[in-house]
Formats: C-alpha cells, sequence, structure tokens
C-alpha cells in the first residue's frame, strides 16, 4: 500500500493561518508605518484594545484618533477572517506594566 505524500504549502500560506500573525500584520496595515512605531498594541482585554504609548505628546494626539484607529483595524480584522467576537469593540491606553521590580529607597529594606 503506498501513502502519499504530502503536498508542499508556500510559506505565505502557512503565515496567514497563524492566527497571531494575522492579527499583527492587520494591526500593521491599519495603522501605518508612523503611528505603527509610536504606538504600541498590547492586546485585547475584554472587547477592549489595550494600547501604549510611551511619548505623552502622541499619546494625547493618538488619543483623539482613537476612533479612526479602531474602525481602520477593526475593517483590517474583518478583512483577515477574525469572528466578530475576536474583533475589539473599544480602546484604550493603558499604562505598561513594569519589568523592574520595585526598589524601596529606605536602605532598611533593600
Amino acid at each position: 500500500m503506498s501513502q502519499k505524500k504530502p503536498t508542499p504549502r508556500r510559506l505565505g500560506s502557512l503565515v496567514s493561518s497563524i492566527p497571531a500573525l494575522r492579527w499583527a500584520k492587520a494591526w500593521k496595515t491599519s495603522v501605518g508605518p508612523v503611528i505603527y512605531q509610536k504606538l504600541e498594541c498590547l492586546g485585547i482585554e475584554r472587547g477592549v484594545l489595550q494600547l501604549y504609548v510611551k511619548d505623552p505628546v502622541w499619546r494625547q494626539e493618538l488619543f483623539y484618533q482613537r476612533d479612526v484607529i479602531l474602525k481602520k483595524f477593526q475593517a483590517a480584522l474583518t478583512a483577515e477572517g477574525f469572528a466578530a467576537h475576536e474583533i475589539p469593540r473599544s480602546c484604550s491606553f493603558v499604562t505598561k506594566p513594569t519589568t523592574q521590580p520595585f526598589k524601596s529607597r529606605n536602605p532598611k529594606f533593600r
């Protein structure tokens, strides 16, 4: 009995089958190259897109553009084939959690 060899798939089709990569691609194309460098998408929590901007000036400007950014991202996710429950309904700007442990100024507690 002969076994069929699996047909090779193009790398592009493999990448497009991974949801996280499709999501990242939709994010990058929806915000554009300039905003992509300034705005970090942390993820979606309870239907809210969590965004982080380090620079307060950019944060203020992007806060006023949040509805436009969200609509473009929603359209890009829909085009990528994501289900309605996987698409964020709103967005918020959050403070990125620190990766360094807290250090007390009091020498007694160091």
